[in-house]
């Protein structure tokens, strides 16, 4: 299946003819499971522009650009939905869950995430939200609980907690609270852990593994 719109445009546009329109569908549905663009060159294949990938469903599963990127590979097929290659993503990318929901959203420049991110939990509630500088945290970062609530404040240097931080329970009661020194060992936090069912690791690591793009948000591995 191909799409004549899009590789009519490759070549009214005057690109390369080692520019290829790489499309994918599912095999019992015809349904399209990717489409994007593929450079070929003297180092090997190379995903460039922008990519859409979609759940079995025909939801959309995740959609953003590629410079010098990873092209979707065998391996990266799955039956749930495709693992999307990170290696070289550059610009806007969103995700959403196979329901329709936005799990994430933001900006990477060369595979690394740069600017305002987001992510939701899984009820739709908004989960985190931080600002990053070539990767790593930097400022504050907000985390809600998934009734709402806010459930942690905190600041960071260069990926590194620093300054302030608080803690609250699902409630609105503070549970925690320190002030973090760049480079100490000591937990800023003070107060009771979270519990597993709200937030028991940094909402960080659980968006990334909500994402469609990680095997663990797949079925099959």
């Amino acid at each position: 299946m191909r799409w004549p719109l899009l590789s009519s445009l490759l070549l009214a546009s005057g690109c390369s003819p080692a520019l290829e329109v790489r499309q994918e569908t599912y095999p019992r549905s015809g349904r399209m499971r990717y489409q994007g663009i593929v450079e070929h060159s003297h180092t090997g294949r190379l995903a460039k522009r922008e990519w859409i990938f979609w759940y079995p469903s025909g939801r959309m599963q995740a959609r953003g650009s590629f410079r010098d990127g990873s092209p979707v590979e065998p391996s990266d097929l799955k039956a749930s939905g495709t693992r999307v290659p990170t290696e070289g993503r550059d610009g806007r990318w969103t995700f959403w869950s196979p329901e329709g929901q936005i799990l994430s959203t933001g900006t990477y420049v060369r595979g690394r995430r740069e600017g305002l991110w987001s992510c939701w939990h899984e009820n739709g509630q908004l989960c985190a939200r931080g600002t990053f500088q070539e990767g790593l945290e930097e400022g504050l970062h907000m985390r809600w609980h998934e009734n709402g609530a806010v459930s942690e404040r905190r600041r960071y240097l260069r990926g590194v907690p620093n300054g302030p931080a608080k803690r609250w329970d699902p409630s609105g009661v503070e549970s925690g609270s320190g002030e973090n020194v760049e480079g100490s060992a000591v937990p800023p936090l003070d107060g009771p852990a979270r519990s597993a069912s709200s937030a028991s690791e940094d909402p960080w690591d659980a968006c990334l593994r909500r994402e469609p793009a990680l095997d663990q948000a797949l079925a099959a591995r």
